[in-house]
This record gives C-alpha cells, structure tokens and sequence, in this order.
C-alpha cells in the first residue's frame, strides 16, 4: 500500500504548520507533524479505517481522519494499492466550500 500526499496537501500541511509554530509554539508545531505522520502510518495500514466524506461529490472514494479535534486529513482510496492524501481541512470553515477547494490530483 502506497500512501502518497497531493502537492496541494503538501502545502496546506506546511501553512498550517507554520500557523502553528507562530501561534502556539514549536512544540504544539511538532505535535501537529507528529499526528501528520501517525495518520499517514494509520491510513497505510487501514485504508478504509476514516468515515466517508459526504461534502465531496467527486468520482472516487473520499474518506478522513480528524486530528486535534479540529482538522480533517482528507484522503481519496484510488485503488487497493494507491492512497492520494488530497488536503488538510479546518473544520471550522464552511462544509460546503469543502468540494470548491478538492482538485482531482
């Protein structure tokens, strides 16, 4: 199984990181990296182990895992080998403008 980040998560996860450090610290911007490899590690052994995400109407299966209470870590299954991390979700923000900000990557 191959669990591989979209540049577009990449980016998401770096800003968020950043945000992070700048706002609460280098360890609470350390913990953040910690649970970004932990569920990388977690969807490579259970793909199917996030519920699906019903605010992307997209061809695909679209699941997540919430990390910190407050972000998705947004994942789309492409085939029993191929996992594609899409982005990184603050759930505070509108669920609707969640499909505008998916790219099929």
């Amino acid at each position: 199984m191959v669990v591989e980040w979209t540049d577009t998560a990449l980016s998401v996860a770096d800003k968020t990181l950043i945000y992070t450090y700048f706002t609460y610290g280098q360890m609470q911007a350390d913990k953040l990296r910690s649970e970004f490899r932990k569920v990388t590690q977690r969807i490579e052994r259970f793909p199917r182990l996030g519920p699906v995400e019903y605010h992307i109407h997209k061809e695909g299966e679209y699941r997540y895992i919430i990390i910190f209470k407050i972000l998705k870590v947004i994942y789309r299954i492409d085939n029993p080998e191929h996992i594609s991390i899409i982005t990184i979700w603050d759930c505070r923000r509108n669920p609707d403008d969640l499909e505008n900000n998916v790219s099929k990557n």
